[in-house]
């Protein structure tokens, strides 16, 4: 807050007597906080004699204490007008400017304050505070550390560079801020609040819920302060007691939307429904407004949330959550994170409501891979799997088998040279499948999710293939495909022939850059978000990738990353193609089973804490429900190759056919070993997608044609391989050129 200080100056030039007498009067008035009487003096003066600008100043002052600013400004306006260099009539002018949220002006008039009169503490922090709104944080923490040099050392002064620092990351730097503020003024509310929303920063929740009490204890009358509390309670999955925070902030101020808004989400978390209603009702009566809240994906939500599920109409319920996730893309900018956990969390226990079971426990998941702390989405899961249990107990039901490639409906090419062809297929089952066999031979390549790979040697003619699935309740199934093949004929080229698909088709990119890490004793990186700018702009320009369609993550946190992957995965179909793209740090470690698992690591991790990377496992459950006919995942990181499983021979050159078959891909700059900051896996991926000439160019040739460059110019083995249980069959993206 500024401090307005205005000095009444009486005249002692020889001017009428009245005007004189009607400005002292003015002054005892305003001594007397009687604002409305000086400036009815004030006025008087001017209009007996308007050349003297301390009576438009006078009045200024006077208007300000009634928080007419507009009225503030016209008379400090007129001051300066009849002396531009007036003595601080500049930076009061800011002030007011401040007031009216001009602060481009304000900060005009501060500069011009600074540069004619001497040196204020109390100028470089109002200047500061300006810097600060217009998010100029390195101005503002140079004026604050020269209002420190420059006057006392005050409490608020540590507060509010405190808050600066936070803004530019210095984490440390700004707790001793608010450290020394609490040293220097036990009894300052901000300063813990503050501290606190530092430390919501730094995921420490605890923290914040122990700061937010104490400056609750302080000042029990700021609403925000209970509010705040309560999102943390929420991020550790105590909606309980965030509903007690958020009653609390609604009884002092119930006219702030956010509160409701909060309030309804945290009622649907803990299955409160009904009350969840009455507070949308008093959210309407009231016509309150919540920022981006108010838009599609709220009131879907909201009404699933108030009206479908009371009423137990959980297909509308369904249809409601579904429209809320699509419209999320749309507004996602403008809500707060963990709105599109809310849906998932919903959509979970609708999904259970349903007995649609396996889909229940796939959302859990993905909202779990969002934010683990969810303990409503952890209780809704065990419930899901308690009834999975009992129904796989029970289980009488053979497995569903299909076969995906070859295509019986269709003709297959068998080459003389090579007669193996891969077939490729998927056993369904609740319980889970054991075994898989094709005439008899055990299929080796089986995965969690049924999808089982191999190679067999066909004849021309007609070939029975009979597949056996053994669900792991002992239930077995047979069925019999029948492939007719012929001598496949020998050509000199391979047509580049157009795409079936090729205008309904669409291209979407995620590009994730993790650059400057909040953890200190993890090093930044110089040039992940450069080489994702360059990626980006290639794929605009020589590709058929709309700058709509591509979304831009640069130093974002595991939530964010893991919420815009998720939740475009949900919301694509089976024309649509997407690539992720990550550059940063990444790990690996091995688990109790000695299997290894890989981890990317972004900005917002703590190192050694693995709950705070994204794992493999959190990538596959984002990626394993997703409609998309190709994902491509591209990681520039150390031990990528963690994300992958072993990749069998291609299912053929025709781009036609890559493309019609679904594809879950990792291409890797290294397997497990680390790799560099400056990465000629990315220098040549760049290169080769730029240089390309080819129409239609896939995820697999891409590759192929810079793996040998990589090898023979860095230490590093790059990979290209199907991501492990997620619904790869063969297939291959495919870049389009323009």
């Amino acid at each position: 807050m500024f401090l307005v200080i205005f000095s009444f100056c009486f005249i002692l030039i020889t001017l009428g007597q009245s005007a004189l007498e009607y400005n002292s009067l003015g002054a005892a008035k305003y001594k007397k906080q009687d604002y409305a009487g000086a400036i009815e003096d004030f006025t008087k003066a001017i209009t007996l004699d308007a050349s003297y600008p301390n009576f438009f100043c006078n009045r200024a002052v006077a208007k300000y204490k009634l928080d007419d600013y507009k009225g503030a400004l016209a008379d400090w306006n007129k001051a300066v007008s009849i002396d531009p260099n007036f003595r601080n009539v500049y930076y009061n002018r800011a002030n007011t400017e401040y007031a009216l949220k001009d602060y481009e002006g304000a900060l005009a008039d501060y500069n011009r304050a600074v540069t004619t009169g001497p040196e204020q503490s109390d100028l470089y922090s109002s200047r500061a505070l300006t810097k600060y709104a217009l998010k100029d944080y390195e101005g503002a923490l140079a004026d604050y550390n020269k209002a420190l040099s420059t006057g006392p050392e005050q409490s608020d002064l540590y507060v509010n560079r405190g808050r600066a620092k936070a803004q530019l990351k210095d984490y440390e730097g700004s707790l001793a801020d608010y450290n020394k503020a609490i040293r220097m003024d036990p009894n300052e509310p901000n300063a813990f609040f503050h501290r606190g929303m530092t430390k919501y920063q730094l995921k420490d929740y605890e923290g914040v819920i122990i700061d937010c009490t104490e400056a609750i204890r302080l000042n029990p009358k700021a609403a925000g302060f209970y509010n705040s509390r309560a999102i943390a309670y929420t991020k550790l999955g105590k909606y309980d007691k965030a509903i007690l925070d958020y009653e609390a902030a609604i009884l002092i101020n119930p006219d702030v939307g956010t509160f409701y808004t909060n309030m309804i989400s945290s009622l649907v978390r803990t299955f409160q429904f009904e009350k969840a209603k009455k507070y949308y009702s008093k959210f309407q009566e009231k016509k309150l407004t919540d920022g981006g809240e108010n838009g599609r994906v709220y009131l879907y939500y909201v009404n699933a949330a108030t009206e479908d599920v009371p009423s137990k109409n959980y297909e509308q319920a369904l249809s409601n959550l579904n429209m809320a996730a699509l419209a999320y893309g749309d507004e996602s900018k403008k809500l707060s994170q963990g709105r599109y956990s809310n849906i998932l969390a919903l959509k979970g226990y609708v999904l259970l409501q349903m007995e649609r079971y396996a889909d229940a426990e796939a959302v859990l998941q993905q909202a779990l891979s969002i934010n683990a702390m969810q303990t409503d989405v952890e209780r809704t899961l065990t419930d899901v799997k308690s009834r999975i249990a009992e129904i796989t107990a029970k289980d009488r039901t053979a497995p569903v088998i299909e076969l995906l490639s070859p295509q019986v409906s269709r003709n297959l090419e068998v080459g003389t040279d090579d007669p193996k062809t891969q077939v490729i297929g998927r056993a369904k089952d609740l319980s889970g499948i054991l075994s898989v066999s094709i005439n008899n031979n055990p299929v080796a390549k089986l995965e969690d999710d049924g999808l089982f790979i191999t190679e067999l040697v066909l004849k021309p003619g007609v070939n029975e293939l009979i597949i056996k699935a053994t669900d792991k309740q002992g239930n077995t199934s047979n069925k019999t495909f029948s492939v007719t093949c012929a001598i496949a004929k020998k050509a000199n080229a391979v047509p580049d022939n157009p795409l079936l698909v090729e205008v309904s088709q669409k291209y979407y990119a995620i590009l994730i850059a993790e650059k400057d890490y909040d953890d200190t004793s993890i090093p930044d990186l110089e040039n992940p978000v450069k080489d994702a700018r360059d990626l980006g702009a290639i794929l605009m320009n020589n590709y058929t990738f709309g700058a709509a369609n591509i979304d831009t993550l640069y130093n974002r946190t595991r939530e964010e990353i893991m919420q815009s992957i998720v939740q475009r995965c949900n919301t694509l179909t089976e024309n649509d193609n997407l690539v992720i793209f990550y550059a940063g740090h990444g790990t690996a470690e091995k688990d109790r089973f000695g299997d290894v698992d890989g981890y990317w690591i972004p900005v917002s991790a703590k190192k050694g804490l693995t709950a705070s990377y994204i794992s493999a496992d959190d990538i596959n459950k984002a990626l394993k429900r997703s409609n998309a006919r190709h994902i491509l995942v591209i990681a520039d990181a150390c031990f990528s190759g963690a994300f992958t499983r072993s990749l069998l021979p291609d299912a053929g050159k025709a781009i036609q056919k890559q493309y019609n078959m679904t594809s879950r891909k990792v291409m890797a700059s290294g397997n497990m070993e680390p790799v560099p900051d400056n990465s000629k896996f990315l220098f040549y991926l760049k290169k080769s997608l730029k240089e390309n000439t080819q129409k239609y160019l896939s995820a697999k040739d891409l590759f192929d044609g810079f793996y040998k460059a990589i090898i023979s110019n860095s230490d590093n083995l790059p990979q290209y391989a199907a991501i492990k249980n997620v619904g790869d069959e063969g297939g291959e993206f495919i870049f389009i050129r323009k």
